[in-house]
């Protein structure tokens, strides 16, 4: 069976067109978040538009779904 994700959970959860912020947490600090393209398929479905996302301390990128 696929794990299911965090993204993948949040998507039964939230209404259309939304933004998303996904953040890793660990001992040592933030760490890589990015959405999978599964993940990354399944927010687009739900018309989230936009998902910011950790990359490590300090740092974030941006995924554009439209």
């Amino acid at each position: 069976a696929l794990p299911i994700y965090a993204e993948a959970r949040l998507c039964r959860k939230i209404d259309t067109a939304a933004t998303v912020f996904v953040v890793r947490v660990s001992n040592a600090g933030y760490g890589m978040s990015r959405p999978c393209k599964r993940c990354a398929t399944q927010l687009k479905a739900r018309r989230v538009t936009r998902v910011f996302y950790t990359v490590n301390n300090g740092e974030y990128g941006v995924l554009d779904l439209r």
